[in-house]
């Protein structure tokens, strides 16, 4: 448990963060990006060949189950902020991480 609020809150604003970047990779998701990367040309996603990158091995390893992980990511950053701990929401995290 995180007892200095500062703390909960830098904590939760990057799990908030990394949901936000993963969504927008992932919505970004085009299969002819990866071939894209690697002849230099500029990749349609939105945080260019790294989200690319991303993207693709989340999609290729989890498919459309992929669209869990920012969800899994906002409520954890949820729950740190308002309790400082996952405890309480640790049931609905592993419900989520099984449902992927």
């Amino acid at each position: 448990m995180i007892q200095d609020w500062r703390y909960r809150e830098c904590a939760g604003a990057g799990l908030f963060f990394l949901a936000a970047a993963l969504t927008l990779a992932l919505a970004g998701y085009s299969a002819a990006d990866l071939a894209l990367c690697g002849s230099g040309k500029p990749v349609a996603n939105f945080f260019g060949p790294a989200g690319a990158y991303l993207s693709h091995f989340v999609r290729t390893a989890f498919g459309y189950g992929s669209y869990l992980f920012p969800v899994i990511l906002i409520v954890t950053g949820w729950h740190l902020l308002r309790h400082g701990s996952v405890d309480k929401a640790l049931e609905k995290i592993l419900a989520l991480v099984f449902m992927t």
